[in-house]
């Protein structure tokens, strides 16, 4: 059984395979343990580079709000 990588799972996930490769993808998914934790682990990853954007903006926006309080 052929396992798809990294890269194809990020097509797959960003619907930039054609139709046909996304339904084969889907139904490998449905049966392969591999790749569908590869995919998990994939979209985990995106979850948390989203949490650590988001974090890195409070913490900007915090800092910028002390600079001002400063030069008051």
């Amino acid at each position: 059984m052929k396992h798809y990588s990294k890269e194809e799972l990020e097509l797959y996930r960003n619907h930039q395979m054609s139709v046909l490769k996304r339904i084969v993808c889907a139904g490998h998914l449905n049966e392969c343990r591999i790749c569908s934790r590869r995919l998990k682990e994939l979209e985990a990853d995106d979850l948390f580079l989203n949490e650590l954007r988001s974090s890195i903006r409070i913490f900007q926006e915090v800092q910028k709000k002390k600079e001002h309080i400063r030069e008051c």
